[in-house]
């Protein structure tokens, strides 16, 4: 990310928002393009079942861009990173998975959508979002507030606020 998009989020959101930022642009994924666990995050639904957990800070590539979001609670925590292939990267129960976007509507910006369906077997991973273009953001946005919802078979569904950022890096 450039020192401007930085100046930019520091002057949004103060310190805490950048080390936010900081902390989810850190470090790559594995070599077997795994997205490793680094915690739970306090979001569960039964008896420790379909429990969300926090990704590794996450890297984008030269040219490459991508969706960070976060949980809106205390800690914070990356609980989603979707790059251009479409792809929705999460930890579900201490396993990391991919999810494939399946449907994809409203305001697009730089290959992410306002609401985002996604499939994975029997999860259901659908993203709402509003985006923000503010002066100083060339190539990205700020997503303020959005939902994050997570269903599966039998019924089930785990909400949870997010925020975020969809931010390229210069090539």
């Amino acid at each position: 990310m450039s020192n401007n998009m930085f100046r930019v989020v520091a002057n949004l959101g103060g310190p805490l928002f950048l080390a936010i930022l900081l902390t989810g642009c850190g470090t790559m994924t594995g070599p077997s393009g795994s997205v490793p666990t680094t915690q739970q995050v306090a979001s569960t639904l039964a008896e420790g079942e379909n429990r969300i957990g926090t990704l590794s800070p996450q890297t984008l590539t030269a040219g490459e861009c991508g969706l960070f979001l976060w949980s809106r609670s205390s800690e914070r925590n990356l609980i989603l990173f979707n790059g251009r292939d479409g792809e929705a990267h999460m930890v579900i129960n201490g396993q990391s998975m991919k999810f494939p976007r399946a449907q994809a509507e409203g305001e697009q910006v730089l290959g992410q959508f306002e609401i985002q369906t996604f499939q994975q077997n029997q999860y259901t991973l659908r993203v709402d979002l509003g985006f923000e273009k503010r002066a100083g953001i060339s190539r990205g946005a700020v997503i303020p507030q959005g939902s994050l919802r997570l269903s599966g078979e039998g019924g089930w569904e785990v909400i949870v606020p997010v925020g975020g950022l969809v931010a390229c890096e210069e090539r």
